[in-house]
């Protein structure tokens, strides 16, 4: 997996640089999903849902 996002990191990069080589303009977008394995410790899929759903607004996510 890791050479993987190697591939597409190198592949986004190298094409800004040769946009900027060339006088082109523009946005290159590269976007990396985790596994959601952080989101875990919150708590938020630990208990039933009437509860999860009243207590969200008391837990900081950031």
């Amino acid at each position: 997996m890791r050479n993987l996002f190697w591939y597409f990191f190198r592949g986004s990069s190298g094409r800004g640089n040769q946009g900027c080589r060339e006088g082109e303009t523009g946005v290159i977008l590269f976007i990396v999903c985790d596994g959601g394995w952080k989101y875990l410790s919150t708590g938020a899929w630990s208990g039933d849902i009437d509860n999860v759903a009243n207590s969200i607004e008391s837990i900081i996510y950031f």
